[in-house]
This record gives structure tokens, C-alpha cells and sequence, in this order.
């Protein structure tokens, strides 16, 4: 039986693609298993409704996030593998653009955890 969304949008603030990019890493972090996932319950368009309404000045950090896919890497895909070689990937704290005065640990491993699931992936390709 599929899971139903427990939020929903529509998107207020986020873009298409960067509600996708945030989706993208919130499935990540909480992957759906026994339980619904971010993507089964929502959390972009809970993110979205939050910086857009009681949570604005945490808007520029989430905005970041782009950034670092679009702007701040073009040497490196999505999931950071640098582009043109296969088997170079840039996994560490580089690649965060502002860790917005907090630690930013949990972000690198973050980091560490999408490009690995991108790895695995890719070699079940081979």
C-alpha cells in the first residue's frame, strides 16, 4: 500500500528545481523504510511553508543549497563527482558553501552520505 503525503504544497517559496534538489537530500538523510520518508511526508513543502511564513531569516541558507549544485561547484555534478571523470568525487567540507555559523559536521556527513549512495548506484550499473 502507498504511502500518502502528510503535507503538502503547493510551494510558496522554492522553486521546482530547488524543491526537487531539497527533496532529493531530505530523502537522504530520511529515507523511507518501515515508516514514510521526508518525501512521503512532505518535508519540502513543510520547509518551503516555514521560510516563507514564520521561519524567513533561515531563507538564505536554504538558498544556499542551490548554490552549491549551481554555482559554487562547476567542476562537480549534483553528487559532487567532478565533472568528465568517473571516479573522482570531492567529499568534504569544500564543498559547503556557508555552514551559517554552525558546526558544520553533520553537513559534511551529509555530503559523505548522498555522494556515497550515488557511488553504490553506480557501480550496480557496471
Amino acid at each position: 500500500m502507498a504511502a500518502s503525503v502528510l503535507y503538502s504544497g503547493p510551494l510558496v517559496l522554492f522553486t521546482d528545481e530547488e524543491s526537487k534538489l531539497i527533496e532529493a537530500l531530505t530523502n537522504q538523510i530520511i529515507p523511507s523504510d518501515d515508516a514514510p520518508g521526508a518525501v512521503q511526508a512532505g518535508v519540502v513543502y513543510y520547509i518551503d511553508e516555514q521560510l516563507a511564513g514564520s521561519l524567513p531569516r533561515f531563507e538564505p541558507l536554504y538558498r544556499k543549497i542551490n548554490t552549491i549544485v549551481s554555482i559554487r561547484l562547476p567542476e562537480a555534478d549534483r553528487h559532487c563527482r567532478v565533472h568528465n571523470m568517473d571516479n573522482i568525487y570531492v567529499v568534504d567540507g569544500s564543498v559547503n558553501v556557508n555552514n551559517g555559523g554552525f558546526n558544520p559536521s553533520l553537513t559534511i556527513q551529509a555530503i559523505a552520505y548522498w555522494s556515497s549512495a550515488a557511488i553504490a548506484r553506480n557501480l550496480h550499473k557496471v
